[in-house]
C-alpha cells in the first residue's frame, strides 16, 4: 500500500466550517423581505384609507346586533345583507370591546389584517424556499417578486381598508398558505419521532383543517379555495382515513353549524348578496374581459412574462441537473 508523506512542519488539517456570517446575512435579508413590503403596503393602505358604501352596510348590521335587534339590516326584517359572515361578527366583537368609532375600527382592522396577511404569506414563502428559520439554520436568500406586483395595483391599496372583508380575505388566504407550508416541514415520512408525536400531529391537522374550513364564512365563493387547500393538505400530509374523517369534521363543523342557524333565522342558505350574484351559469367572455381590464391598465403583462421566463429557466436547470445525476449514476 502506498502511503502519502506528510511534512513534519505542515499545519494540522482542520475541517471546513461554514462562516456564520452567511446564514446571519440571509436571515437579515429574509426578515427585511418580509417587513419592508408589509410596511409599504400598510403605508399605501393608510394613505388611501376610506370607508365604502358597502362597508357602511356592515356597520349598520353590526350596530343592530349591538343594539339587541339581531344580525339584520332593518328591524323586523330578517335579511342577511353582508357577504362575509366572519367579518361581520369580528366587527361585532370589536365594537363590543372597544369604545372607538366603529367605522374607524373597521378601517384600521381591515388594514391590520391586510398587513398581517402580506407578512404571513411572505413568511410562508420564506419557509418554503429559504430553508432556515429567522433564528437559525443555513438559509438562502429569497426574493418573493410577486409581492412587488401589489405596489403597482392601486385598487389593492384602496381595498386594504374600505370597511369590507378584503383584509380578512388576505389574512385568511395567507394563513392557509402558511399552515400548508408548515405542515409540509413538520410532517415528513420516515420521521423517527413520528410515533411519539402522533397526538401533536393529529392536533395540528385538525387545527389546520378548522382554519381551512373558514373559507365559506369569509366569503361564500371561498368555499372553492377551502376545498383546494384541503386537497393540498391531504396530499402533503397523507393521513389515514380516520384522521381524514376527523379533518373533514373539523373543517365543516363551524360553517355547517352556521348554516343551520342561517336556515332557521333567515330562511335561506346563502347571504342575499351571494344569492344575487349566484354564478351557476358560466360567462367566459365576461370573465376574459375582467381579466383584460385588470391586467392592461397596470402593465401586468411585464411581470407575468418575467415570471414565465424565470419558470422556464428553472425547469431547464432542473432537467439538466436530473440528467447529470442520471449520467453519474
Amino acid at each position: 500500500m502506498q502511503e502519502t508523506a506528510v511534512r513534519a512542519d505542515a499545519p494540522p488539517e482542520t475541517p471546513e466550517v461554514a462562516s456564520p456570517r452567511a446564514p446571519r446575512k440571509a436571515r437579515i435579508w429574509n426578515l427585511a423581505v418580509i417587513l419592508l413590503p408589509s410596511a409599504g403596503i400598510a403605508l399605501l393602505g393608510w394613505r388611501h384609507r376610506a370607508l365604502s358604501d358597502d362597508g357602511l352596510i356592515f356597520l349598520r348590521t353590526v350596530r343592530q346586533v349591538l343594539a339587541g335587534n339581531g344580525p339584520v339590516l332593518n328591524v323586523g326584517e330578517r335579511s342577511e345583507a353582508n357577504t362575509s359572515t366572519l367579518w361581520q361578527w369580528i366587527l361585532v366583537i370589536a365594537g363590543w370591546l372597544s369604545p372607538a368609532d366603529l367605522g374607524f375600527t373597521a378601517v384600521v382592522g381591515g388594514l391590520a389584517l391586510t398587513t398581517l396577511g402580506i407578512a404571513v404569506g411572505l413568511d410562508a414563502t420564506r419557509r418554503l424556499y429559504g430553508g432556515a428559520g429567522l433564528r437559525g439554520g443555513a438559509g438562502r436568500y429569497v426574493l418573493p417578486a410577486g409581492v412587488l406586483v401589489l405596489f403597482a395595483v392601486p385598487p389593492f391599496w384602496d381595498f386594504a381598508t374600505t370597511g369590507l372583508d378584503s383584509g380578512l380575505g388576505t389574512f385568511w388566504l395567507a394563513g392557509c398558505w402558511w399552515l400548508l407550508v408548515r405542515s409540509r416541514t413538520l410532517h415528513r415520512p420516515g420521521d423517527s419521532a413520528a410515533r411519539h408525536r402522533g397526538d401533536r400531529r393529529t392536533q395540528w391537522l385538525l387545527g389546520t383543517s378548522a382554519w381551512l374550513g373558514l373559507g365559506p364564512m369569509v366569503r361564500p365563493d371561498m368555499a372553492v379555495v377551502s376545498l383546494t387547500f384541503f386537497v393540498a393538505l391531504t396530499v402533503v400530509t397523507r393521513p389515514g382515513w380516520e384522521i381524514t374523517v376527523l379533518r373533514l369534521t373539523a373543517a365543516a363543523g363551524l360553517p355547517l353549524a352556521y348554516e343551520f342557524f342561517r336556515a332557521g333565522y333567515y330562511g335561506v342558505l346563502m347571504p342575499l348578496p351571494g344569492i344575487a350574484k349566484e354564478a351557476s351559469a358560466g360567462d367566459p367572455d365576461r370573465g376574459l374581459a375582467y381579466v383584460v381590464d385588470f391586467v392592461t391598465p397596470y402593465w401586468l403583462y411585464a411581470p407575468l412574462a418575467l415570471g414565465l421566463a424565470v419558470l422556464v429557466v428553472l425547469l431547464v436547470g432542473m432537467t439538466r441537473a436530473s440528467r447529470a445525476s442520471d449520467d453519474g449514476a
